[in-house]
């Protein structure tokens, strides 16, 4: 189960990668990049990533805040959105998993130019991060 999030937020990465990098989101009025440096720690059974979202608002409002989804917490617990769809279908695998077993995210900081902001998980959805 531990190998299959790891596969799953890997390809997840590579696929905002690549849309990151289509010629329709890197105009020069409207550039929003993700770069995303991975390292892998098999014998701790860890995928370290430092991300760098840049976004440009092209709205004329200014925003207070922003979602981020983060997948790999949805494998966290038992009652996340993920686990109720995988007991909807049937699949008891991630449901008698160890907590070892199952992946979780955790974010050591998160800043904004520079300084420290804060965020939170919503309440009922674990995966979404309000910054």
């Amino acid at each position: 189960m531990k190998k299959r999030g790891i596969i799953f937020t890997v390809l997840y990465v590579l696929c905002m990668l690549v849309y990151a990098q289509s010629p329709d989101v890197l105009t020069a009025e409207n550039k929003n990049t993700i770069s995303i440096n991975a390292s892998l720690v098999p014998d701790k059974k860890q995928l370290s990533i430092e991300q760098i979202i840049t976004y440009k608002n092209t709205s004329a409002d200014t925003l207070k805040t922003i979602y981020l989804n983060d997948w790999m917490e949805s494998y966290s617990v038992k009652t996340s959105p993920l686990a109720k769809r995988f007991a909807e279908e049937f699949k008891s695998d991630f449901h008698f998993a160890k907590n070892e077993d199952r992946g979780y995210t955790v974010i050591t900081s998160m800043t904004q130019n520079g300084q420290d902001v804060t965020f939170d998980r919503l309440p009922e959805q674990i995966d979404v991060i309000k910054v």
